[in-house]
């Protein structure tokens, strides 16, 4: 329907201009200077999470490349039961 086309060309015309900025700052040398240092705050948080988890006796994956973090819940706990010993007892 070329009115319904119109309407939606009109109304979504592109990337919003302030996004296109935000994403061109991305590529300046300050911001991928910040890019990195976001990268590792977050890494540095998997760490601390992860020597935690480990530090209690739970088997920890990940937070070495990337800032995620998955566990094996011991024995046949669910993983909500394990959240809220972590969340009442451990911290």
């Amino acid at each position: 329907n070329p009115m319904w086309n119109r309407r939606q060309c009109t109304k979504f015309n592109g990337v919003p201009y302030i996004i296109q900025r935000g994403a061109e700052a991305v590529y300046t040398k300050e911001g991928r200077e910040q890019t990195r240092a976001n990268i590792a705050y977050y890494k540095e948080n998997a760490r601390i999470i992860k020597e935690g988890l480990e530090s209690i006796g739970l088997t920890v994956y990940g937070g070495v490349d990337a800032p995620y973090i998955w566990l094996k819940t011991p024995g046949n706990m669910t993983s909500w039961e394990l959240f809220d010993i972590l969340l009442e007892q451990v911290q």
